[in-house]
């Protein structure tokens, strides 16, 4: 093997390509040119997070024909990674540890991996299966050079990828927020803002709670789930073991995945099917009006950036809702001083204090919507009889 001239061609087509399956197909060619037909080619990246090493190319046959697998587990793959260098063993069923990423559609003898690296971080692995004997065995660090180099090359669009999704997240919210906060009204802002929250990030259940007057309880306000019956004005006593009084109490976030523990009467309000969720306060000013909580099927799915935009989008969804009853509170302040003035021109209006008193009883159970309203009087000369007008 002409060690230079492969590092050389490889490096060659990093700089040519602009897109990682581009990449990873130009390399199987070149591998393929210096081993022969009967190579196959897989590139497998590792997921630290969620603890598997997936195949994102293979060929000839697809990466459907590859198996994943956990890392760190007992197996080379994760040996490879671990160690950051490369394995080769030309019997793999003699092997002591299974492969790991291998593929199912060949009897191929031999298998060989080399760590995809940045630095010191294991990115992934490049495999190749193929029928012994393989002339690598005095070059098996060269391959780390050329691990190495795919590496710059995968970080740096994974980079780019992440400074996409942000992009991408940060204009889904500006859309949210401008659609959510223009109309004065709390219910359609609710509404709005969960539905959309559903639809531009695919999450499957989104609900707004807000703190009854008094303080003590937190209110579900119309969830928006997908396919899945929530019972409406759904009541969480403050305080009380549940994150969402919680994240209310203590005005913080609070974080629902694999990675965190928290005892089952706190997370009661998860649907079955929820492999993540996040509870974020909405703060308005120096108080705290309710929280929304957010829940994903998908496990560990709200990364730290991921949180800080969406925290944006509450804080903003809690300055409408703010403004929404400030509103409402005027509006209401307006109309009962509106309706004083009315009682106040029919109660001068009447000759008498009997009629005085059946329009003041009158015009307050209609204001007040209620079936009953008494007013007693105390005759200051006798000081002792009282007069009910009902």
């Amino acid at each position: 093997m002409e060690k230079a001239s492969l590092l050389s061609s490889i490096c060659q087509a990093v700089s040519a390509s602009c897109e990682p399956v581009q990449l990873y197909e130009i390399l199987y060619q070149k591998f393929f040119s210096h081993f022969g037909k009967d190579l196959l080619f897989c590139a497998a990246l590792v997921d630290q997070k969620h603890g598997i090493v997936t195949p994102v190319y293979a060929a000839p046959y697809g990466v459907d024909t590859w198996q994943t697998c956990n890392h760190p587990a007992d197996n080379l793959t994760s040996r490879v990674l671990f160690d950051l260098t490369p394995i080769l063993i030309n019997q793999i069923s003699s092997a002591e540890l299974p492969a790991g990423i291998q593929c199912v559609q060949t009897d191929s003898q031999a298998w060989f991996g080399f760590p995809i690296s940045h630095g010191k971080t294991a990115l992934g692995l490049i495999v190749l299966q193929f029928e012994p004997p393989l002339p690598i065995e005095e070059d098996l660090d060269s391959f780390c050079g050329i691990g190495q180099v795919i590496g710059a090359f995968v970080r740096a669009r994974q980079a780019e990828e992440n400074q996409n999704l942000f992009a991408s997240q940060l204009a889904i919210v500006t859309e949210i927020a401008r659609e959510t906060t223009g109309p004065l009204e709390i219910d359609h802002i609710i509404n709005h803002s969960t539905a959309l929250l559903k639809e531009r990030f695919g999450f499957h259940h989104v609900a707004i709670y807000l703190v009854d007057p008094l303080g003590q309880h937190a209110i579900l306000r119309e969830p928006f789930t997908s396919n899945i019956p929530v019972a409406p004005q759904q009541k969480i006593v403050i305080p009380s073991p549940s994150v969402i009084a919680k994240a209310i109490a203590n005005a913080e976030i609070i974080l629902i995945d694999e990675s965190t523990h928290h005892p089952p009467e706190s997370v009661e309000h998860l649907l079955p099917s929820s492999r993540s969720a996040l509870v974020i306060p909405l703060k308005s000013s120096n108080w705290v009006l309710g929280a929304m909580d957010i829940q994903s099927t998908l496990p560990s799915i709200f990364s730290p950036q991921y949180i800080l935009i969406l925290q944006v989008l509450c804080d903003q969804i809690a300055l409408a809702l703010e403004k929404a009853r400030l509103f409402e509170q005027t509006i209401h302040r307006v109309e009962r001083e509106q309706k004083v003035i009315e009682i106040t021109g029919k109660l001068r209006s009447a000759n008498d204090i009997s009629k005085v008193l059946e329009i003041a009883v009158r015009e307050l159970k209609e204001a007040l919507g209620v079936k009953q309203v008494q007013i007693i009087l105390q005759r200051s000369e006798e000081n002792k009889k009282l007069e009910e007008f009902i």
